[in-house]
């Protein structure tokens, strides 16, 4: 009875978090196919701080692992 009790507060829970998720509104657009990305600066594994314009390469692809 118990881990039912604990299964559905945790579904509440869930449901609630999507729900607030849902109703965040982002201040920026998103981009369009085939539109210029934003100039951005990231942080390598190395620590280096990597610039999008300084880059001379026609391909930049970019991992961001959430953390959740």
């Amino acid at each position: 009875m118990i881990l039912r009790i604990l299964l559905f507060l945790s579904l509440i829970f869930a449901l609630n978090i999507g729900v607030f998720a849902q109703k965040a509104k982002s201040k920026t657009e998103p981009l369009q196919v085939g539109a210029i990305a934003p100039d951005f600066t990231l942080s390598s594994n190395k620590d280096e701080q990597i610039t999008l314009s300084k880059i001379e390469q026609i391909t930049v692809l970019v991992f961001y692992r959430g953390y959740w």
